[in-house]
């Protein structure tokens, strides 16, 4: 449900903090927003620039006009499934902040299992490549977890590579991590640069389910990012047959598929002689989410 033209105009928040919450908190759940208790918390806090738990203490206090306008505007466009991490302008990954918007896919939770694998796997002195980097979550958590240099985030949108390079910036790894447009494993066509490992979270969702995913998704993340093709997996035969001319002897391939991707996903990387091991690892939800690939 979209708010009119005079939504805003209409729209009164009431003036004091507990009041507002419980207002914001009504406004979202009528809209169908999940979790609206939380939601409503986070962004008046954002609006007052104070922390949530602050909140509690300050049930009573009045909101100042222009800070409770400031809300009430951010409640409206949260009504209308904008998704939060655009309204507050960033989103937390690995337990470090990105700055995220409509340019880029918005980091999810699930994605945290690449940097765990890549953690996990990878030694000092590395050098280290994420296809489709997006926002730069999955090379930026990396570089903060393994020292190494050289690492090239890569991405065909020119709009993404803006928004990585804000957070590479933000996170001061301007010295490590090299951003650049290209489609895939195009920037490293000469096949002099190998990698000890490749990340990937490609976008693996089947073009007749786009339709049907949650309206934050669906009306405000960038197609380019979510659509796999017919069976979601356009993007990820690409990647396996092309990454392994990229991969050091002993180098990792480490790719993020969807849900009940994972038996096509394993049995294509088998496939592919380049490998030696595959390996699935499930995410905290129990689904198989990522496959760990490793070069002969």
């Amino acid at each position: 449900m979209r708010a009119g033209a005079g939504e805003e105009e209409r729209v009164r928040a009431p003036a004091g903090i507990g009041e507002s919450l419980r207002w914001a908190r009504a406004y979202l759940a009528e809209r169908g927003v999940e979790g609206p208790d939380l939601e409503a918390q986070v962004l008046l806090a954002s609006s007052l620039g104070i922390s949530r738990s602050r909140l509690f203490s300050r049930d009573g206090d009045a909101v100042e006009p222009g800070l409770g306008s400031e809300f009430r505007g951010k409640v409206i466009k949260r009504g209308e499934r904008v998704p939060l991490a655009h309204l507050l302008g960033e989103r937390e990954f690995w337990s470090l902040t990105f700055s995220v918007d409509g340019r880029v896919l918005i980091p999810r939770p699930e994605t945290e299992l690449v940097v765990e694998a890549a953690a996990e796997l990878l030694r000092p002195g590395c050098r280290v490549a994420d296809v489709g980097t997006g926002s730069g979550n999955i090379i930026v958590a990396v570089a903060r977890e393994v020292a190494g240099e050289g690492w090239w985030g890569v991405d065909i949108s020119e709009d993404a590579l803006a928004v990585a390079g804000r957070n590479v910036r933000r996170h001061g790894l301007e010295g490590r991590i090299r951003l650049e447009r290209s489609d895939l494993f195009g920037a490293f066509s000469s096949g002099k640069l190998q990698f000890d490992a490749i990340l990937t979270n490609p976008p693996y969702i089947r073009t007749r389910e786009l339709a049907a995913l949650q309206p934050e998704v669906r009306l405000h993340d960038p197609e380019r990012a979510l659509d796999g093709g017919e069976d979601g997996l356009d993007l990820i035969r690409r990647i396996l047959r092309e990454a392994p001319g990229h991969l050091k002897s002993g180098g990792f391939l480490v790719l993020e598929f969807g849900d009940g991707q994972w038996r096509s996903v394993e049995k294509m990387a088998c496939q592919q002689r380049a490998f030696r091991r595959v390996e699935v690892r499930r995410d905290l939800a129990g689904k198989e989410r990522v496959m760990v690939a490793e070069r002969h």
